[in-house]
């Protein structure tokens, strides 16, 4: 009967680490996932394979993981798995994150030491509530999303990814910034959209290397100031929350190109930004404001997005720059120099603003 007893004990951890795996996978790879199993467990059902207790769970019974002879119990299971999975380098890393014994997650890693070595994760929708520690093992890794799940605090052991240049954090529920991001001084593009954000840290200044900022639909009534030390950011996505004004100090951000302030408080067109001449996209879209000021002065201007707005004018613009929103149409105004007339025309035509990013798409630095 005890024989029995620890035949049945290996089987549910055996189940346990299939439901795992089956959890990190989409539901199209479960499917491959149950035709590898080891024949003796066919004569389960799918249903029973879902293992109840553990579901919405991100992690093994940690009773049944911390057992002696935990080596031979991994090593009868993963090989379950077939080798050409699509995406399984990253699908198996994700796997050794959700293991809780360190032992178990070192007898894993050994056994992948032949897998190469890709410089990205990526753990969107996978309604995590806790980052895997494991991940921050990762030295090497360049691009890690984290997009679309339940976070609220991340690990202090994410330090360790000082290779890091690309962090989502998009679509979670952090209501403060973990200060652990501003450790990571290679980030370029940082994505916090979507959160329950009202402030940013000061640390955040320590980010010199920042190029791209995401902080569109949070709780923010007012820009931070830090945001105006990040010398380098070309790019401020701050749409979606509950701007009224911006910051003079703003006009420091000489590198800045492209500043979506769309679906904000905004009752009068930002002062700030009428002295940054190397704005080339103003998007003030689904805002409050009455009266445009003109914006034919500003010589790297190429497209301004002023719809949804009850203004009572289009701004004035130099001819060759797009505008979007009501009375485009209206004939431009010429730019003059030195008493001639020149026209700026546009190489590329600009983008608008994405309708709803759902997945993070940026080029490393």
């Amino acid at each position: 009967m005890r024989k029995r007893k620890q035949s049945k004990d290996l089987l549910l951890f055996k189940l346990a680490l299939v439901r795992c795996f089956s959890e990190v996978f989409n539901a199209e790879k479960e499917d491959i996932i149950y035709h590898h199993l080891p024949s003796a467990w066919r004569h389960f059902s799918r249903d029973e394979l879902t293992f109840e207790p553990y579901i919405g769970k991100n992690e093994l019974p940690t009773g049944q993981c911390a057992a002696e002879d935990q080596g031979s119990l991994l090593s009868l299971a993963v090989p379950a798995i077939p080798k050409q999975t699509p995406d399984m380098g990253n699908s198996l890393k994700a796997i050794l994150a959700f293991v809780p014994s360190n032992k178990c997650q070192k007898y894993l890693l050994e056994d992948l030491e032949e897998m190469p070595v890709d410089k990205m994760v990526d753990l969107s929708g996978r309604q995590m509530r806790r980052l895997p520690v494991h991940i921050c093992s990762f030295r090497e890794l360049v691009k890690l999303y984290l997009s679309d799940n339940n976070l609220n605090h991340l690990p202090p052991e994410l330090e360790q990814l000082q290779n890091l240049q690309i962090l989502a954090l998009d679509f979670n529920n952090f209501k403060a910034l973990p200060l652990v991001v501003c450790t990571l001084k290679q980030l370029c593009i940082l994505y916090l959209g979507n959160n329950k954000l009202c402030s940013l840290p000061l640390e955040l200044r320590l980010l010199q290397n920042l190029k791209t900022l995401w902080i569109e639909s949070n709780c923010l009534q007012y820009l931070p100031e830090v945001v105006c030390e990040l010398s380098l950011l070309k790019t401020l996505h701050a749409g979606s929350n509950a701007l009224r004004s911006l910051p003079a100090q703003l006009q420091c951000l000489q590198e800045l190109r492209t500043i979506w302030l769309s679906g904000n408080l905004l009752s009068e067109f930002p002062p700030v930004l009428l002295d940054m001449p190397f704005l080339e996209v103003i998007d003030v879209d689904r805002n409050s404001i009455r009266f445009f000021p003109s914006l034919a002065h500003l010589p790297g201007l190429k497209l301004v997005i002023y719809d949804h707005n009850p203004c009572r004018n289009a701004p004035k613009v130099a001819r060759g720059v797009r505008r979007v929103g009501r009375w485009s149409e209206e004939t431009p105004e010429p730019r003059k120099r030195s008493g001639a007339v020149i026209e700026i025309t546009l190489d590329e035509k600009p983008l608008l603003p994405p309708a709803a990013k759902t997945e993070p798409e940026a080029e490393p630095c």
